[in-house]
């Protein structure tokens, strides 16, 4: 994974603080409504948007795929 360890936590911090805000929201839900192509992926994303974090500082130095790479641990971690 690419992004910084620093980094990492504030993107964890800011989507925890989302998903203790609407814990009914999930990727399970996600999935049983089919959003998106792909609803796991959409779900990662929706949680980022939603977290209010201002990704323009990421994007100095990832690009999408290592943005999700550590989404994908993010919601492992808090929606197990």
């Amino acid at each position: 994974m690419k992004m910084t360890i620093e980094d990492y936590a504030h993107v964890r911090d800011a989507c925890k603080a989302v998903r203790d805000a609407q814990p009914t929201i999930t990727p399970e839900l996600y999935e049983q409504k089919g959003i998106g192509e792909d609803p796991r992926k959409r779900f990662r994303w929706d949680l980022l948007h939603a977290s209010q974090f201002d990704v323009c500082s990421l994007y100095h130095y990832l690009n999408d795929t290592h943005i999700d790479t550590a989404m994908r641990r993010i919601v492992s971690s808090l929606y197990r």
